[in-house]
C-alpha cells in the first residue's frame, strides 16, 4: 500500500517515479536469523518504505510526499496526516497520534513502560516471530517525551505561541487557592477588618519513597524540555543549593529547598502560609537556622509560617502534638486533614515503577504529565460534588451555630470570657511558641501511684519528728507488698488442682516460708510504730474477713471456683490462714485513737489509694492487651497449634487481670475499714462484666458501638467531679482544676 500526502490521497504530479502495480513471480522469502520480517519485494522497484507504528502493530508502508513548490516540509505533511515522525529532516519512521495517546494512557493508568508497550505492538504485528519486527523502542521513548511536552503546551494555551513558558506556567492552575489579582485583592485594596487567616496559602509537604529513581550514567547528555515550567523545580537553582548543603540529610535538603521555593513563588502577595508535614514538630525546629546559613535559601520578609501536621499522622505523635499542630486548632485552616499529598501519591505510584529507570529529565516530564492529567480529571469529577458539599456546608453552619449557642448559654459567662482570652493569647503566641496551644489539651492529672504517695509522705516528714513517725510510711508500704504476695500465693494454690505434684508442693512451701519471714519482721516492727501500749496478742480476729471472699464479691472475674483457706486441703500445710497484719485498718480506728497513732490512718489511706490506682492502670493496660491479642493472634489463627498457643497467651493475660482485680478489691475493702467514704464514691465496685475485653473498640465502624460505653474506670476522674455526670468527661474545661481520663477511651 502506498499513501500519498498533500492532494487528498492522490499522487503528486511532481512525483518523478510513478509505477503501476503489476503481478510478478516472487521467490519464497525465508528470513535468516536477525533479519527483518519486512522483505525486499521486487515490485517496490527499489523504493524505500516508511515504518509506521500504530496501535494495530508495526507496518512498512510506501509514503508519497507532496513535492509541489509551495508544499510543507516532510515532517509537517506527516503531522497533517496524524503521524509523528521520529526525525524531522528525512523521516524514515513515524508514530500515529493514536499510538502515542494509547502509550501515554497505558503508562498513566497501568504503569506500562515503553519497552513493555512496544513489546506488545511487536507481538501484535507477528505473534509467532515478534523478535523479527523492527525495534523502534528508543524512538518511541524520544517521541513520547516530545508528545508529552506538546500536550502540556496545548493544555495551557501555548499551542500557537512561540514564546518560552515561564516558571510553573505549565502546572495546573488551582482556582480554589488564593491568587492575588485573581480571587484575592492586593494588600492596599484589602479591608483592615478582614482576619489574617483569610489571605493564607496552604502548603503540604511529603515524601514518596515508592517513587525510586536510578542515578543516570551520563547526566551531562540529558536534554531538558520543561525545566521548571511545570511542578518540578529549576535545575540550576536546585543544583546550586545541593552543592552548598552537603552537611544535612538528603531528604531534609530537598524539603528545605521545596518549602523555600514554594514560599517565594506561590505566596506572592500573601503574608501567611500554613505548612503541613508529617514531622513538622521536629523538622521546623532548626528550619530558619538552616535557611539563614544557606546562600541559596530565603523566606519572604514578613511571612508568617503556621506549622501543622496531618490528622492521620498527628495521632501517632506524642499527645502534646495534637493541640499544637493539628489542623483542628488552626484558625482559618477549615475542616481539612492536611493529607492531600497522600491522595496524589496513590495515582502517582502507578507510574513510578515505569519511571524508575528513566533519565532524570524524562522522569520529571513523566511525573509532571501524570500530575497534570490526574489532577485535571479530579477537578472535572469533583466540580459537581463540591457544589453539593458547599450547599451542605451552608446548611450545616446554621445548625452548628444553634447547637453551639445552646452550649455557650449553658456555660458560666465568666468562664467563657476566660476561655476566649486564653484562645486569643494561644493563637497569638503559637508561631513563636507552639506550646502555648497546650491550653486546648485536656489537663490530665494522672492518678498518683503508690510509690508517688510514699515519696510524698516521706517528704512531709520533718527533721524534728520521732523516728517511728519518720519510717511509718515505709512500714505501711511494706505491708501492702505482703498483702499482694498473699493474694498471689493463694491464687497459685488455687490453680494447682486437687492432686499437686511434690515439686509444686515444695515450691509453694518455699514461697510460704519466705512470706512468713516477711510477716514476722513486719509484726516485730509494729510495736515501734504503734507504741508500747500495743500488744501483739490484741484480739483483731473480730475484723477478720477472708480477702479471697471479698474478691469474689467484688467480681474479680475468676471462674475457677472459690477457695476457702480454712477448709481446702491444699492450704492446710503451706498457706497462711488469712494472716491479718497489725495495720490501722485491721485494728480499728477506735483502737488507733487509744494508742495515739491516728496519724497512721491518713498515711495508710494515701498508700491504699495509690495501690488502687496502680491496680486500675494495670487492668486497663492488660484489657487493651487482651483485645489486641484477640484481633491479631486469636482470630487470624487457622491451625490447631496456632489456636492453642493464642489462647494460652489470652489465659496468661486473664490470670494477671484477676490478680490485679483481687488486689483492687483488697484496696477497696481496706479503705472501707478506714471509713474513707469519699474515696469509695470514686473507686466503685469492680464487677465481672467490667473485665471483659472486646476487639470492637479497635474498629470505629463496628455496629452498635456508638451507643456503647466503657466501664467506669476507663474515664476515672481523679478529682471525682464526673461521677454524677458522664457527659462532663467530654466537656471538661482545659483550664479547669478538675481533669479526667477521657482520652484514655479514645486512645484505646
Amino acid at each position: 500500500m502506498e499513501i500519498y500526502l498533500g492532494h487528498g490521497g492522490l499522487p503528486c504530479l511532481v512525483l518523478e517515479d510513478v509505477y503501476d502495480w503489476e503481478d510478478v513471480d516472487e521467490p519464497v522469502y525465508e528470513p535468516s536469523d536477525g533479519s527483518s520480517a519486512i522483505p525486499d519485494l521486487p515490485f517496490l522497484h527499489g523504493k524505500e518504505c516508511t515504518t509506521v507504528v500504530d496501535r494495530s502493530g508495526v507496518h512498512s508502508l510506501m509514503i508519497g510526499y507532496c513535492k509541489c513548490p509551495n508544499a510543507c516540509t516532510l515532517d509537517k505533511q506527516l503531522f497533517a496526516m496524524g503521524m509523528f515522525p521520529a526525525s524531522f529532516s528525512r523521516p524514515k519512521s513515524a508514530f500515529t497520534f493514536s499510538v502515542l495517546d494509547g502509550f501515554l494512557l497505558d503508562n498513566l493508568e497501568c504503569g506500562t513502560s515503553a519497552i513493555n508497550y512496544y513489546s506488545k505492538l511487536r507481538r501484535k504485528t507477528s505473534s509467532i516471530f515478534p523478535h523479527l519486527v523492527p525495534d523502534w523502542y528508543r524512538e518511541l521513548m524520544r517521541v513520547g517525551r516530545q508528545w508529552r511536552q506538546l500536550k502540556l503546551l496545548k493544555w495551557n494555551g501555548l499551542a500557537h505561541e512561540k514564546r518560552q513558558p515561564a516558571s510553573s506556567e505549565l502546572a495546573l492552575f488551582c482556582p480554589a487557592c488564593p491568587q492575588p489579582r485573581i480571587n484575592v485583592p492586593q494588600l492596599d485594596e484589602r479591608d483592615r477588618n478582614d482576619p489574617e487567616w483569610l489571605y493564607a496559602r496552604s502548603l503540604v509537604m511529603d515524601g514518596n519513597f515508592k517513587a525510586e529513581h536510578l542515578h543516570p550514567t551520563r547526566p551531562e547528555d540529558e536534554v531538558w524540555l520543561t525545566d521548571g515550567m511545570c511542578f518540578m523545580v529549576t535545575r540550576d537553582e536546585y543544583k546550586a543549593h545541593l552543592a552548598g548543603a552537603k552537611d544535612h540529610v538528603q531528604i531534609q535538603i530537598n524539603m528545605d529547598y521545596a518549602l523555600c521555593h514554594a514560599l517565594s513563588h506561590h505566596t506572592k502577595g500573601l503574608t501567611r502560609a500554613l505548612t503541613f508535614y508529617d514531622i513538622n514538630c521536629q523538622y521546623n525546629k532548626y528550619f530558619r537556622h538552616r535557611v539563614n546559613e544557606s546562600l541559596h535559601l530565603s523566606i519572604p520578609a514578613g511571612m508568617e509560617i503556621i506549622l501543622g501536621i496531618g490528622l492521620w499522622h498527628v495521632h501517632g505523635h506524642q499527645d502534646k502534638c495534637y493541640v499544637r499542630y493539628a489542623s483542628t486548632f488552626i484558625t482559618g485552616a477549615a475542616r481539612i486533614d492536611g493529607e492531600i499529598m497522600k491522595t496524589l501519591w496513590a495515582p502517582l505510584n502507578v507510574i513510578s515503577p515505569s519511571a524508575r529507570g528513566m533519565s532524570t529529565l524524562h522522569r520529571q516530564e513523566c511525573l509532571d504529565y501524570q500530575m497534570n492529567d490526574s489532577n485535571f480529571m479530579k477537578m472535572i469529577k469533583m466540580s459537581g460534588f463540591l457544589y453539593w458539599k458547599y450547599r451542605e456546608a451552608v446548611k450545616g453552619v446554621s445548625e452548628s451555630m444553634a447547637a453551639f449557642q445552646k452550649l455557650n448559654d449553658a456555660a458560666d459567662p465568666i468562664v467563657v470570657k476566660k476561655w476566649e482570652e486564653q484562645d486569643q493569647q494561644a493563637q497569638m503566641r503559637r508561631i513563636a511558641d507552639p506550646s502555648a496551644m497546650d491550653v486546648f489539651d485536656v489537663q490530665l492529672q494522672k492518678a498518683p501511684t503508690r510509690k508517688q504517695q510514699e515519696l510524698a509522705l516521706l517528704s512531709r516528714v520533718g527533721r524534728g519528728v520521732a523516728n517511728a513517725q519518720r519510717g511509718a510510711a515505709t512500714w505501711i508500704a511494706s505491708s501492702i507488698t505482703i498483702e499482694e504476695l498473699q493474694i498471689s500465693l493463694l491464687m497459685d494454690i488455687r490453680r494447682l488442682g486437687k492432686h499437686p505434684t511434690e515439686t509444686q508442693h515444695l515450691e509453694i512451701g518455699r514461697r510460704w516460708t519466705k512470706l512468713q519471714n516477711q510477716i514476722d519482721e513486719f509484726t516485730i516492727a509494729a510495736v515501734t510504730h504503734l507504741g508500747e501500749d500495743f500488744d501483739l496478742d490484741d484480739n483483731i480476729q473480730d475484723m477478720e474477713v477472708d480477702f479471697i471472699d471479698h474478691s469474689e464479691q467484688e467480681g474479680d472475674g475468676d471462674t475457677d471456683g472459690e477457695l476457702n483457706p480454712h477448709e481446702d486441703p491444699r492450704c492446710n500445710v503451706f498457706c497462711p490462714k488469712n494472716v491479718l497484719l497489725p495495720l490501722p485498718s485491721n485494728i480499728s480506728i477506735q483502737r488507733c485513737t487509744k494508742l495515739g497513732v491516728v496519724h497512721l490512718i491518713g498515711q495508710e489511706i494515701a498508700l491504699w489509694e495509690g495501690q488502687a490506682n496502680d491496680a486500675l492502670q494495670a487492668i486497663r493496660v492488660l484489657l487493651a492487651d487482651k483485645a489486641v491479642l484477640f484481633r491479631t493472634t486469636v482470630r487470624p489463627a487457622k491451625s490447631q497449634v496456632k489456636v492453642t498457643r493464642a489462647w494460652m497467651q489470652v489465659h496468661s493475660v486473664e490470670r494477671v487481670i484477676r490478680l490485679h482485680a483481687m488486689i483492687y478489691a483488697k484496696c477497696r475493702a481496706q479503705l472501707g475499714h478506714l471509713q474513707a467514704h469519699t474515696l469509695l464514691k470514686k473507686y466503685l465496685r469492680m464487677e465481672k462484666c467490667h473485665l471483659k475485653a472486646t476487639a470492637a473498640v479497635a474498629d470505629p465502624n463496628a455496629r452498635g458501638q456508638r451507643n456503647s460505653t466503657l466501664p467506669w474506670f476507663w474515664s476515672l476522674n481523679v478529682q471525682g467531679d464526673s461521677v454524677s455526670n458522664n457527659w462532663m468527661n467530654e466537656c471538661a474545661s482545659p483550664s479547669s482544676d478538675h481533669a479526667d481520663h477521657t482520652m484514655t477511651e479514645i486512645s484505646l
